[in-house]
């Protein structure tokens, strides 16, 4: 985006004390169009130099804590062009405030910055709620192609606090504060076809695919050819060239993550992986939310010949993986399982323990839109065919023999 001026010390300190009277009316119109432009866009820049850390942090001169509160809205602009997260945290040590975002979409070509209004900011009358329809936002924004923001905005209604009160929404309900978008992948390496369940299922927009530098016409996408009793989003995936992988990722509406879940479908003698799954929900979620019907991702499951791993990175682990994936502008970043495949490997004597926090695996099914939304979670269960392992760093050695295949 664009302004007339940047607001920056410099238009900050105009008019100077030596400037003719004559210029006052001028200066007073600069900073009412100024004004206007960024209260119509709902953005302001930042004004004092900001510099890439990592691909959830940034830095910014000075003590920028007070500006920086959690879950403001973000808007990063780098050589990717824009992405929007939200604050996570801020802490300042002389002479800058770092600040971290919820989600990994800063690239080291860090130029722009810009913050949203404060979620609570001072002025907002407090007669004045906004309330948001989760759930017809996801029916408008999960079609190709569809305008995310269009739709949103078109859902977007002033209410008093009594007309809140009368519709439910309080801060148990689901708001656009809350919803956010996570991404989530499969991948295969065989040459038959595999059905997958994709991340985030009914919540989902389009999926994209891609394959591996050595495999060219690797695949296609077609209605799964094996049958389920309840409605899944699946995809059907294959590779035309041995040691090849194919890979799909999905971007759906979420307003939950409480555990990162990894799958691994594997060949029960040789250990060969077949199929992955990588996402921060579980594959029930969109898909049904019964996690006794959909306890994994893999339609061609045959307990006979397969096994299926489990893996739960923690937070640490999942952001050290994710800023792996990024990449020079002249490559193509890659996907979390090909770094998982690529730098790690199963721990084959780990022994975690399942995860027992409840997970969001999805919204009421009878939702009415004047009464408070809760999500719907639930405990994971541990079933038998589910081997729970952890993942490590593979070897120098390994990660070379493994690139050279």
């Amino acid at each position: 985006m664009s302004y007339t001026d940047t607001w920056d010390s410099t238009f900050e300190g105009l008019p100077p004390d030596t400037e003719a009277r004559a210029l006052g009316a001028e200066r007073i119109r600069d900073l009412k169009v100024a004004v206007r432009e960024r209260a119509r866009d709902g953005w302001w820049d930042e004004a004092d130099a900001v510099t890439y850390v990592s691909t959830t942090q940034f830095k910014v001169s000075g003590d920028k804590t007070d500006v920086y509160v959690k879950n403001r809205a973000v808007k990063v602009v780098g050589t990717g062009g824009a992405s929007y997260t939200q604050v996570d945290s801020a802490s300042y040590s002389s002479p800058d405030t770092i600040v971290t975002v919820t989600d990994a979409v800063i690239d080291s070509g860090l130029s722009e910055v810009y913050y949203g209004q404060e979620p609570k900011a001072a002025g907002i009358p407090s007669s004045v709620v906004v309330k948001t329809d989760p759930v017809n936002v996801l029916s408008d924004i999960t079609s190709p192609g569809a305008d995310i923001e269009d739709a949103v905005s078109k859902r977007h209604t002033r209410y008093t606090d009594q007309e809140a009160r009368d519709a439910g929404v309080n801060d148990a309900s689901i708001t656009q504060a809350k919803l956010k978008t996570s991404i989530g992948s499969v991948s295969t390496t065989s040459t038959g076809d595999v059905d997958l369940t994709l991340p985030g299922g009914e919540y989902g927009f389009y999926p994209q695919i891609k394959a591996s530098t050595n495999c060219a016409d690797w695949g296609r996408t077609k209605a799964a050819k094996t049958c389920s009793n309840t409605y899944l989003t699946r995809i059907r995936l294959h590779v035309e060239t041995d040691g090849g992988t194919g890979y799909a990722q999905q971007r759906y509406v979420t307003s939950s993550g409480e555990v990162f879940w990894i799958f691994i479908l594997r060949d029960k003698v040789t250990k060969e992986i077949i199929a992955m799954y990588q996402a921060p929900d579980h594959p029930c979620f969109g898909n049904g939310g019964k996690p006794l019907l959909v306890s994994h991702p893999f339609g061609n499951y045959d307990e006979a010949v397969h096994e299926i791993i489990v893996i739960n990175p923690t937070e640490e682990e999942v952001r050290e993986m994710k800023a792996k994936t990024i990449r020079p502008e002249d490559e193509p970043d890659k996907d979390l399982l090909e770094v998982i495949q690529e730098e790690y490997e199963i721990d084959e004597a780990s022994r975690p323990e399942w995860p027992t926090k409840e997970v969001t695996v999805g919204l009421p099914p009878d939702y009415d839109r004047r009464e408070k939304v809760t999500p719907i979670k639930k405990c994971i269960p541990k079933l038998e065919h589910l081997l729970c392992k952890s993942l490590r760093k593979r070897s120098h050695e390994k990660e070379v023999l493994e690139r050279s295949k």
